[in-house]
């Protein structure tokens, strides 16, 4: 990542390089949006930039052209009968300074079936919010007493800075369905 510190490059072209994974989940529509939009590197402190005039120095606020967060859910079973629940939402960009979003919060539902036709059954419930930060992760461990299909689901939603398009995120997440059991 340090190596392309300073580059001129796109966010497309960045993530690219550091998280390849990523661009595997992003639409084509989004996809192009990246590859068109040049970074914009802080320099020294990432919430203003100095600009010279002839009288003073002024300092202008840096404006925010794209935040990305990554939403997601997950379920694991850490050794029978416990079930790891979690749900999270953390932001990749930007890289190097992150920028604290006023608000975050998740929601994470733990679901149980018996079998892949059977009835959904609700089992567990946590949940994490947090101010003027850059991610929050909500996670449990659940004692199941039945062999089945385990899912989790999230919620996920929050305020982006002000002046900032569009003004919050709200995002559903699931980790499929996965058979744990003794």
């Amino acid at each position: 990542m340090r190596e392309l510190e300073g580059r001129n490059i796109t966010v497309g072209e960045y993530i690219e390089k550091v998280y390849p994974e990523l661009l595997k989940e992003i639409p084509e529509a989004a996809k192009k949006r990246l590859y068109s939009s040049k970074i914009v590197w802080p320099s020294g402190n990432p919430i203003a930039k100095k600009t010279q005039s002839t009288k003073e120095t002024q300092v202008q606020p840096q404006q925010v052209q794209l935040i990305l967060l990554i939403h997601n859910s997950a379920v694991e079973s850490l050794s029978w009968p416990n079930i790891k629940q979690s749900s999270w939402s953390y932001e990749i960009w930007p890289p190097i300074s992150k920028i604290n979003l006023p608000f975050m919060a998740v929601e994470s539902y733990l679901w149980y079936r018996e079998t892949p036709d059977s009835p959904i059954h609700f089992k567990s419930f946590t949940a994490k919010s947090c101010f003027n930060c850059y991610e929050v992760n909500a996670e449990k461990t659940y004692t199941a007493s039945e062999g089945g299909y385990w899912d989790v689901t999230g919620h996920h939603w929050g305020d982006y800075p002000p002046d900032y398009n569009p003004p919050d995120y709200d995002v559903r997440t699931d980790s499929g369905w996965h058979y744990f059991g003794p």
